[in-house]
């Protein structure tokens, strides 16, 4: 038997077995390696795809902030423009109603003077009360001496007509007895003076609650007046205490003109420590002081919102007052009795109210607007016995022809 012995740098040839084996074994390992890299390329591309779609969503997201943030800028900016220019639009409205109106639809203050120099609240009163008033029609019945003075209708008087509106549900004899004047104060009372007042009245035109809260002061000043002279205040005092009362809202100090004759003022304040009470406006109301005398004498004065009084022997205040004051001036005349007076104030007040063209067609109710068909005219005497007696009538406003 022989041996081979194998040189240390010879290379056998393999054998075919083991070059199949290699073989498998190479092709083995590529086709790990093929589908390793497969199988990390789909995890790259599934992972860049991710990537890639959240790019595109934080993209959008910033897209559409930025849209966002531009549609409210441009919101703003037009709001901005908007209040800009309704503001400078208002600003001129306004400056230019209160430069070419009386009103201009603003406060003003009660020192507060127009391009004239007159009181701009002040003026306001005034048209409240002869616009937006009831007519008053007032005027005095004097009879010549000559006359017989038992007749009643040849008795001194104060004739005073207004407008009252007919309210149901109230007996007709109430409504015929409702009086259209207020008393502020009356003595019946017998003196040794023949000329003292025995009978106070009012009656205003204008705001209500105005006219109501002036009616209670001065009934308050005729209170303590009568407590402490025994008697009442004259006509003159009451128009002068109207006077100081309506212009109380100027803060005006009349202690040092006026002597208040221990009475105080009529607007007093509740604590005697503070200062007077002061009003924050003018009053509204057109007010008429009636004062009936002893002897006979009959006084009519009227007050304005500014404080202006001046006497009458017929005065008419509300609205239609400039008419029906013109009519007074044509029909009115002395020597009238009271019958008289009484139908030239009915006649005036139903041709201001009326009219004269409504006054020459046949039927005069079926044309006239609804306030008139449910007003009615009160009428009210003032004579020396009106303390005890009452003398009340109430007429139609709208009556037909015959």
């Amino acid at each position: 038997r022989s041996y081979h012995y194998r040189q240390p740098n010879q290379i056998h040839p393999p054998s075919k077995r083991s070059t199949n084996m290699m073989k498998q074994q190479q092709q083995r390992r590529r086709q790990q390696q093929i589908q390793l890299n497969a199988s990390h390329n789909q995890s790259y591309q599934n992972s860049s795809k991710k990537y890639n779609h959240g790019l595109i969503r934080l993209h959008e997201r910033r897209l559409r902030l930025r849209q966002q943030q531009h549609l409210m800028s441009s919101n703003y900016l037009l709001l901005t423009i908007f209040f800009l220019v309704f503001t400078t639009f208002t600003t001129t409205t306004i400056m230019v109603s209160a430069s070419t109106t009386s009103d201009g639809g603003l406060y003003h203050s009660v020192r507060e003077l127009d391009k004239y120099g007159n009181s701009v609240q002040l003026r306001n009163a005034a048209e409240c009360s002869n616009r937006y008033g009831s007519l008053v029609i007032a005027a005095i019945a004097c009879p010549s001496s000559s006359s017989n003075n038992d007749d009643k209708e040849e008795e001194t008087g104060i004739v005073i007509c207004t407008l009252r509106p007919y309210r149901p549900g109230i007996k007709p004899k109430k409504l015929i007895e409702e009086e259209c004047v207020y008393t502020i104060a009356d003595n019946d009372i017998s003196h040794d003076d023949d000329s003292n007042t025995i009978l106070l009245a009012f009656i205003g035109s204008g705001l209500q609650p105005d006219s109501t809260l002036l009616l209670n002061l001065l009934r308050s000043y005729a209170r303590r007046w009568w407590d402490r002279y025994d008697d009442i205040p004259s006509l003159d005092v009451m128009a002068d205490v109207t006077r100081a009362v309506k212009l109380g809202f100027m803060s005006y100090d009349t202690s040092k003109e006026i002597s208040s004759l221990g009475v105080g003022t009529a607007i007093e304040s509740d604590d005697d420590d503070e200062e007077e009470s002061k009003m924050s406006r003018p009053f509204g109301v057109t007010s008429l002081l009636f004062g009936v005398q002893s002897n006979g004498k009959m006084k009519i004065k009227s007050v304005h919102p500014n404080g202006v009084e001046a006497s009458w022997v017929a005065r008419a205040i509300g609205r239609h007052s400039m008419e029906a004051n013109a009519l007074l001036q044509r029909y009115w005349y002395k020597g009238m009795n009271v019958q008289q007076v009484k139908d030239m104030c009915l006649q005036i007040m139903r041709e201001v109210l009326i009219g004269e063209e409504e006054e020459e067609e046949d039927n005069v109710v079926s044309s006239s607007p609804m306030w008139m068909k449910k007003t009615d005219i009160v009428c009210q005497v003032l004579t020396t016995r009106s303390a005890t007696e009452k003398h009340v009538e109430r007429f139609p406003l709208l009556v037909d022809k015959p």
